[in-house]
């Protein structure tokens, strides 16, 4: 049995038939759970609580979801929970992939456990979608894919360490001059909102997470702002091809 200090959420994704066959994506948000109780909602710089968890190793599926288990909790984050938890993250991703294209595609959840150390206890919990659920935006005008739209997760914590980001895959996204529209920022939003409180009916609490210093933050609002954001590490990532000029007195 393992103490675990918070649970890590990711939505995990790819792209297919583009040119950017062979991407993936990911995003995810970290989440905080007690046995022993504790202060959650609003709570600030409060101290990172525990929950045990215990190894698990089975295959199971449903109708959605094919799952892959390597552990569950004791009490909190049973089985049922984490199901539930999947359930919420395709339910966001069906509120937001209008602005993606189509060619990139939710394929499944994973759900981590992880001790104070750092470490995953027995690997991630892995659920595939036996259908992929592709973006519904055109994938011949998509912006560059290391563009993504911004969630910010904000806390009443001052500081850096009080926010935290999610990058959205929406490439699709239409631009007025240069800028996301109200209605779409309304419509993600919306549906992060719904995401984070669906995640907190089963228990948890999403959260900014000091991993070092084994405090958290309870994140209390989400934005979305006007402007897609750079993700320089996929930037960097991407093949470019280029067309040259030679000059004529060389």
């Amino acid at each position: 049995m393992a103490v675990a200090r918070h649970i890590r959420v990711d939505l995990l994704g790819d792209r297919s038939g583009t040119v950017w066959e062979g991407e993936t994506w990911q995003t995810g948000i970290s989440l905080v759970e007690g046995d022993a109780g504790g202060v959650f909602p609003n709570a600030v710089r409060e101290d990172l609580p525990s929950f045990n968890a215990i190894n698990d190793s089975e295959v199971e599926d449903d109708t959605t979801w094919d799952m892959y288990w390597a552990w569950r909790g004791t009490d909190k984050m049973t089985r049922t929970t984490q199901l539930g938890i999947a359930n919420a993250a395709l339910a966001f991703w069906n509120g937001i992939r209008a602005n993606a294209p189509s060619d990139s595609r939710m394929i499944g959840v994973r759900i981590n456990a992880v001790q104070g150390d750092g470490k995953v206890v027995n690997g991630g919990n892995y659920f595939y979608l036996k259908s992929p659920v592709a973006g519904g935006g055109n994938a011949l005008s998509q912006h560059p894919a290391q563009l993504a739209v911004v969630m910010s997760l904000r806390t009443g914590a001052r500081g850096a360490g009080g926010r935290g980001r999610m990058y959205l895959p929406l490439t699709a996204i239409t631009l007025s001059t240069g800028r996301i529209g109200t209605t779409q920022q309304n419509t993600i939003t919306a549906a992060g909102k719904a995401f984070l409180e669906a995640l907190h009916t089963y228990g948890p609490v999403p959260a900014i997470v000091n991993a070092r210093k084994l405090k958290y933050s309870a994140i209390n609002r989400v934005a979305v702002g006007d402007l897609m954001d750079v993700q320089r590490r996929r930037r960097e990532s991407v093949p470019e091809v280029y067309v040259e000029g030679d000059l004529s007195y060389n």
